[in-house]
């Protein structure tokens, strides 16, 4: 699989701005595509007739209406349509069965470890916790494979309860996170089921392509705020 990114190349900074030029480079990933966090440069292209691009406008004001982003974690692609980030999260993730623990810790924030099996969630409510695991309970706790049963938002920081399955409780799931673009939350607020910190915490500054959007648009991250780019060519 093939992606995009934008390098800084001449500007004011180490960090791009109105007026800079940045060079777009194509990478590839090196196992298969199962680990985006790990590429590999192949080789330098061109992208619409030209490999530096000139950042023309950078808008602020509404930083991430109508940029979707992959919900799962060390995935860092962002998306300018709805149908562009379903088509994504569908054909590239799958999501496994877990029991998320949900019992609160010294922090005050909950546990949120995340177990593959039952048997293994309820030794962990027992040596962890000192809790009995009944079964209503672990059944509360369950976050079903392909969002059946429950799916987690990551912008609530919860689970829900979904009443259909298949294919309806997937786009029942889509529709509730996509809600949350649509009303300008951002990917970088985003909390994965086991984790405490946003999913891009981790993300470096830069420029990112944004799949599905009008030639030479992108978005620019720096400190955990995504703000659209328009470039033309230089």
């Amino acid at each position: 699989m093939v992606v995009t990114k934008y390098v800084l190349f001449e500007g004011s900074g180490n960090y791009p701005a109105p007026n800079d030029m940045v060079r777009v480079s194509y990478l590839c990933y090196p196992w298969h595509g199962q680990n985006q966090q790990s590429y590999r440069e192949e080789k330098h292209g061109s992208a619409y007739g030209d490999n530096i691009v000139h950042l023309e406008s950078i808008t602020r004001e509404k930083p991430s209406s109508g940029i979707y982003g992959c919900t799962f974690k060390g995935c860092f692609r962002l998306f300018g349509s709805f149908d562009s980030w379903v088509a994504h999260e569908s054909k590239n993730h799958s999501v496994r069965q877990i029991w998320r623990c949900p019992v609160g810790i010294e922090s005050g924030k909950e546990c949120a470890r995340l177990f593959e099996r039952p048997q293994g969630f309820r030794q962990h409510l027992k040596q962890g916790h000192n809790l009995e695991s009944e079964d209503a309970f672990v059944n509360i706790c369950y976050l079903g494979g392909d969002y059946q049963r429950r799916f987690w938002c990551g912008f609530c920081e919860k689970a829900y309860p979904m009443a259909k399955e298949g294919f309806v409780a997937i786009a029942g799931r889509h529709k509730h996170v996509g809600s949350h673009f649509e009303n300008g939350q951002s990917i970088t607020e985003w909390v994965d089921a086991g984790g405490h910190k946003p999913n891009w915490a981790s993300a470096s500054d830069g420029v990112f392509e944004v799949v599905g959007s009008p030639p030479f648009e992108c978005a620019i991250l720096k400190e955990g705020v995504i703000s659209k780019a328009r470039a033309i060519a230089c």
